[in-house]
């Protein structure tokens, strides 16, 4: 395989330029602010400057530090690992520290970090005020591509500080300085997968030797970025990481621009120079070799909400959400933006590539649709690959993962397209792809933890991972992955892959001839239908939308972005008309009416007839027949008494609430982000349930109060019962639907039947699934059932009668279901 990028050697000196400069300031005296001040940087850029500098030249202060010179290093502990790139409080390194610790086991990391801890607190203290976090973006304009980069300006002149001397000792003869025995090359046999850097599930900006490295957050698998230099080392920067990073083939991870927070991806241009998409920023950024950014693209107001999309010369051109960046031979740098590629040009130039209104078509590029890009990359012969994510085509719910290809001409082609995983769909959640000069694609198969490669012919086959989650190294068909995320290709052909969530870097040799054995591909099984299932319309029609119809028969009035349901003492079934902002009522002779509302949007208490609700979006019965209804767009909880007097029961600090639901005694149950409150008649609340890492969705209460809610903490969904005296049991467990799963992250209503059975209503899967009491899970309705219409259930609930009713907000009616 031909070079494809050229990169640059790491920096021979001891310091940075930019760390000189620091330390320049820094023997002139001042606090951080007042250095930082002077050299146009932020007071956290130079505490992380004076920090990092400590520990390599291993200083107690920053005393010591402005009194070092460079013949003048001791060596009390040589070999010592650097601390983290950036320490962003005082609390977070510590825990590094002590991650550090546990992996390397050595005694100088805990001196050196406490150290540097100190000297950190020392400045923090001398700070007379708070500096904005991370590298600023110069002030100046940003310059085309092709502009050569700006030279930087020498550093004050500083006083000379004179270095302590000590007397020796007669009695002690000098200790010979021992030369450090150098870490070898990570050694990548054919066919196997090897670890380069980090530690499995261990996070955090920790610079390191090999597992003593840390990276990336516990939440950002798909905001990782990683390419690869001619030299051979790996490249990475993360959205919470401290910049852009750099792994020689010993496993050294070593931080080589401090950046703060919005990095989600790295490229190396042919002259080996590195160029940084910022998400945050919304900018395009060039790596000087001191470590420095300049912007190259990327303008515009500050909120991404206030923009649009604007091409033109780099320094006016306009991003609102760059993604991913890849260079084509031609030195044409490519930027996934949304729906939308983006281009920008030698020249300086930014234009639109290909793509335009969301959706998915191919075609002439100018022409094309692409849905949610999310990685991109280019072959030798400037063909454009990307990885789309398409909700936008016929079938059900769930995502389309689809391999699409912009030829030399121009013309869009979906190379490979796979169904939805909770369909069967062999691609789940896929996050990142490579190409070779040959024209194989692999793709990280994010949700199954295996690495695919796609064909020219369009055959898709698992290379690497057993598809069962874990972490072990070894040959590619008995290895074991956890969400592999970004990949990148190295001119030897050795695929990089971020793995375990974004903490480990892993390499895969494919061998001399290029390719490796294929291996089962992983895949779970669709579930099984209900037989004797039966839909038809119970209020509103299909697909009009509007308010009207009080007095009337409910299957002719008409309804607006209906959601939750509650079922009255009488029988009566209580509807949130979210978009009319109204709450309805279905009588038992069914003919429906308002119950209060529908008089514009709004929170305004008082008589049914004047009241306001914002977005009214779950209801629920409480004590003596008063009315609780959530509004989605606030954190109010409204009440409606039974003489229609309207009146605000609750006003929450923060959090939107859910769902609700109440028990048979008029307790009403409130879900809101990861907690679970019972609301007494008194109005009194106290918390039931509490789920410290995973969120709440869905609510339901059984015949004997028992709460059940559906706990998101991905990758898994469960099902959780909760008894009044505090006990949680898990009814149900499975991964979440984007993987292959039963459940999405969005079921919006749950509703108990009399035997015990749970139906959930799932709104992006766009499907009605039972857990039965013995815990599994069938389809009880979905796409096929409902007449091959798209659906959006929300809410549900379980009649006296043994059917369901489910709200729709997409054909804006309440259906109900039958099963015999």
């Amino acid at each position: 395989m031909e070079p494809r990028r050229r990169g640059r050697p790491r920096h021979p000196d001891i310091l940075t330029p930019a760390e000189w400069r620091v330390l320049d300031a820094l023997r002139e005296g001042g606090t951080n602010a007042e250095i930082a001040a002077r050299l146009g940087l932020s007071p956290d850029t130079v505490k992380t400057h004076i920090s990092h500098m400590l520990a390599k030249l291993e200083l107690r202060n920053r005393r010591a530090l402005a009194a070092w010179r460079p013949d003048a290093r001791p060596r009390r502990l040589g070999g010592v690992l650097p601390l983290p790139a950036a320490l962003w409080s005082l609390g977070r390194p510590l825990a590094l520290v002590g991650a550090g610790v546990a992996t390397v086991a050595g005694i100088a990391v805990v001196a050196v970090a406490l150290v540097a801890l100190e000297v950190i607190v020392e400045g923090d203290l001398q700070q007379t005020g708070d500096g904005p976090a991370g590298t600023p973006a110069p002030t100046s304009t940003a310059a085309p591509a092709a502009t050569s980069s700006p030279t930087p300006q020498p550093s004050p002149t500083a006083t000379p500080t004179p270095t302590p001397t000590a007397t020796p000792s007669a009695a002690l003869s000098p200790t010979p300085t021992p030369t450090p025995t150098p870490t070898p090359d990570v050694e990548f046999p054919p066919g196997e997968v090897v670890t380069l850097a980090g530690r499995a599930m261990e996070w955090g900006p920790l610079d390191g030797v090999r597992a003593a490295a840390r990276f990336g957050s516990s939440w950002t698998t798909d905001q990782v970025g990683i390419d690869v230099a001619p030299d051979g080392s790996v490249i990475v920067v993360e959205y919470f990481g401290p910049g852009v990073r750099r792994i020689t083939r010993d496993g050294t991870v070593a931080t080589i621009a401090f950046h703060s927070r919005g990095l989600t991806d790295v490229a190396v241009a042919a002259d080996g120079s590195l160029y940084l998409a910022d998400r945050t920023a919304r900018r395009i950024y060039r790596v000087l070799d001191d470590g420095t950014q300049v912007v190259v693209a990327g303008g515009g107001p500050a909120e991404p909400a206030q923009v649009e999309i604007r091409d033109g010369p780099a320094d006016e051109a306009v991003f609102v959400w760059p993604r991913k960046i890849a260079f084509s031979p031609d030195g044409d740098l490519y930027i996934l933006e949304q729906h939308v590629i983006r281009r920008l040009s030698p020249s300086g130039w930014v234009s639109t590539f290909a793509g335009g209104e969301p959706g998915h078509a191919d075609g002439p590029r100018a022409e094309a649709r692409f849905s949610v890009l999310l990685d991109i990359d280019v072959d030798d012969a400037g063909n454009v690959y990307v990885l789309d994510r398409s909700a936008n085509l016929t079938g059900g719910g769930g995502s389309y993962a689809a391999i699409r290809r912009i030829d030399t001409a121009g013309m869009v082609r979906t190379l490979y397209q796979s169904s939805p995983p909770h369909l069967g769909g062999q691609l789940a959640t896929p996050l990142g792809l490579a190409v070779t000069g040959e024209g194989d694609i692999y793709i990280a198969n994010t949700g199954r933890d295996q690495i695919a490669l796609l064909t020219p012919d369009g055959e898709l086959r698992a290379v690497a991972g057993t598809g069962d989650r874990g972490y072990l190294d070894g040959a590619a068909a008995g290895a074991a992955f956890t969400a592999p995320a970004a990949l990148a290709l190295a001119d030897d052909g050795t695929l990089f892959v971020t793995d375990q969530a974004g903490s480990v870097v892993r390499g895969l040799n494919p061998g001399p001839s290029g390719s490796l054995d294929a291996v089962p591909l992983a895949g779970a099984a669709a579930l099984p239908r209900l037989e004797g299932v039966g839909v038809e319309v119970f209020a509103g029609q299909l697909g009009r939308a509007g308010f009207a119809g009080d007095g009337g028969p409910a299957r002719a009035a008409l309804l607006s972005g209906p959601k939750g349901l509650a079922l009255g003492h009488a029988g009566n079934v209580l509807v949130a008309d979210s978009r009319n902002h109204a709450v309805r009522r279905i009588a038992t002779d069914g003919t429906i009416a308002t119950l209060a509302g529908g008089n514009g949007q709004g929170t305004v208490d008082g008589p049914r007839d004047e009241a306001r609700f914002d977005w009214p979006g779950a209801v629920a019965i409480g004590a003596d027949g008063v009315v609780y209804v959530a509004e989605n767009l606030n954190e109010n909880l409204r009440a409606i008494a039974p003489d229609g007097s309207v009146s605000t029961a609750h006003r929450y600090a923060s959090g939107r609430i859910h769902a609700i639901a109440s028990d048979s005694r008029g307790g009403v149950f409130i879900a809101r982000s990861n907690e679970v409150y019972r609301r007494s008649a008194d109005g009194s609340t106290e918390v039931v349930e509490y789920d410290r890492y995973g969120g709440i969705y869905g609510l339901g209460v059984d015949g004997d109060g028992s709460v059940l809610y559906v706990d998101v903490d991905a990758p898994g969904a469960s099902l959780v019962r909760v008894t009044g005296d505090g006990r949680a049991t898990t009814l149900f467990a499975d991964q979440l639907g984007v993987y292959g799963g039963a459940l999405s992250s969005h079921v919006q209503g749950l509703a108990v039947a009399p035997d015990g059975s749970v139906y959930a209503a799932d709104r992006v899967f766009e499907r009605i699934v039972r857990i039965a009491p013995d815990g599994t899970a069938a389809i009880v309705a979905d796409y096929e059932t409902f007449g091959s219409l798209r659906v959006e259930p929300a809410g549900i609930l379980a009649t006296r009668d043994g059917d369901l009713l489910v709200s729709d907000g997409r054909q804006q009616v309440i259906w109900k279901i039958t099963i015999e």
